[in-house]
């Protein structure tokens, strides 16, 4: 690998190798030489892949902006080795994106515990322990991030009154995964804002991947966003358009959006 150039702003995506991680990655490389994003992918082999299909995408690539590091965001010892991996290479992280994601459970009262365990594993706990993790490596920074991708399905505003059509979606398990990451989401921001950190929740919307399984051209067709418009809110943030909503669920379906928690 080539020399890093420790001007650019190092950014760690998690899920990064497909859907909104990957287009969040895309979108910051294609546009700016200031940013090196690292896809963080549980598979290395896929986050690899990644990292060439964006290699051959992307025109204006500059020289040293993309890398990948193996990051099961399930299991502690993968994330602190991912850590480790970063620390050696970087020796900081600048902003770290919350977006590895599941989507298991179906509709309330038919449940399995096997898969609400997952899903609390993967969407609450493991962004948690991942943040505290790399917590050390962002006291480095001159301007640290961080973000936890979330959904409106979490929104218990949402959830509660129907006069949206997320208030009509199944999936509980989800929703409170969701839920509970809004949470860990403020807490963060009560914990680390007075060290100059900036913490948010990012909702990107509804948006035409395959994430829980689904088909990504028929969302497409019902009115889905692109992967590419979902992904900008996640990278107005990191370049710093979001400043005066810190601590607070940002969205981009309108100028400025915030949402309930």
């Amino acid at each position: 690998m080539a020399k890093f150039d420790a001007s650019k702003t190092v950014v760690l995506i998690t899920g990064a190798n497909i859907g909104l991680g990957y287009a969040a990655a895309r979108l910051l490389v294609q546009d700016n030489p200031k940013y090196h994003v690292i896809i963080g992918s549980r598979s290395l082999e896929r986050g690899q892949a990644a990292l060439e299909k964006l290699q051959d995408s992307v025109s204006n690539l500059h020289q040293n902006q993309l890398d990948v590091v193996e990051i099961d965001i399930t299991k502690d010892d993968s994330i602190t080795a991912a850590a480790a991996a970063i620390e050696k290479r970087y020796g900081r992280l600048d902003v770290l994106v919350n977006n590895a994601a599941i989507a298991l459970s179906s509709d309330s009262g038919k449940w399995k515990s096997e898969e609400l365990r997952l899903e609390y594993v993967t969407n609450c706990i493991g962004p948690a322990i991942t943040t505290q993790t790399f917590v050390p490596l962002l006291r480095k920074s001159k301007d640290p991030r961080i973000i936890f991708v979330t959904s409106g399905m979490g929104s218990l505003r949402i959830a509660s009154v129907n006069d949206n059509p997320y208030y009509f979606v199944q999936a509980a398990g989800y929703r409170s995964t969701k839920s509970a990451l809004n949470m860990i989401m403020v807490e963060t921001n009560k914990w680390l804002q007075g060290e100059g950190m900036k913490v948010w929740a990012v909702c990107p919307g509804w948006c035409a991947t395959t994430f829980g399984n689904e088909d990504a051209e028929a969302k497409l067709k019902m009115g889905a966003k692109t992967p590419e418009q979902g992904a900008t809110a996640i990278t107005e943030v990191i370049e710093g358009k979001r400043d005066a909503d810190v601590g607070k669920v940002t969205h981009n379906d309108e100028p400025g959006g915030t949402r309930a928690w």
